[in-house]
């Protein structure tokens, strides 16, 4: 009885672990996910104000270029638009990835695709209206999160297993025999037959 009570108990504790785990590497990833996006919006604000407020300043097109392709942002893409939703400046650091693989429409529709998928991304608006869509990839999101989101997960795995492993030792242990002597229908038979 003992043993199938503290097997019941491993079971369960290896299951409330394993969702606070999950509970955790997801409270982790959403605040390294808000912290890289504002990162890069804080970024892309500083860098690109003086282009936006006074063209004469420089263009914003290289501003944004430079801040995709160099490993000094985190950000994967960003586009600029104007107040009335006009587009200034767009790039991407994968704008080359599948070039001559198709036609341009295609392959512009593929980076899209990719920059959804593999992307964490934000639209601001800052600079008197003007209008930023930002996005980091996933993998620099897991990067800031750094080591307590790894050990979350870490926890969330080694629940599951120890789950997994109770519940498995739990179907292949051997049937209980029933206790000797007789059951509570058949003494209760017992008591009416001597009772008559």
């Amino acid at each position: 009885m003992n043993t199938a009570r503290s097997t019941n108990n491993r079971r369960w504790g290896g299951l409330i672990v394993a969702v606070l785990g999950v509970i955790g590497a997801i409270y982790l990833g959403i605040g390294a996910r808000n912290a890289a996006l504002d990162g890069a919006i804080r970024q892309a604000t500083t860098e690109l104000a003086p282009t936006l407020g006074a063209r004469a300043n420089g263009s914003p097109q290289a501003v944004v270029h430079r801040l995709v392709t160099t490993d000094a942002s985190d950000m994967a893409f960003l586009t600029v638009r104007d107040r009335a939703h006009r587009l200034v400046a767009s790039d991407g650091a994968w704008s080359h990835w599948f070039a001559g693989w198709a036609s341009q429409a295609t392959v512009r529709a593929w980076r899209a695709w990719l920059y959804r998928t593999l992307c964490a991304d934000t639209y601001r608006s800052v600079l008197d209206g003007a209008q930023l869509h930002a996005g980091v990839p996933w993998w620099r999101v897991a990067v800031i999160a750094g080591p307590p989101f790894w050990a979350t997960l870490l926890l969330s795995a080694l629940g599951l297993v120890l789950f997994e492993r109770e519940r498995r030792a739990h179907r292949q242990a051997p049937p209980r025999l029933a206790a000797k002597g007789p059951g509570p229908a058949s003494a209760w038979r017992e008591w009416l037959r001597r009772a008559l």
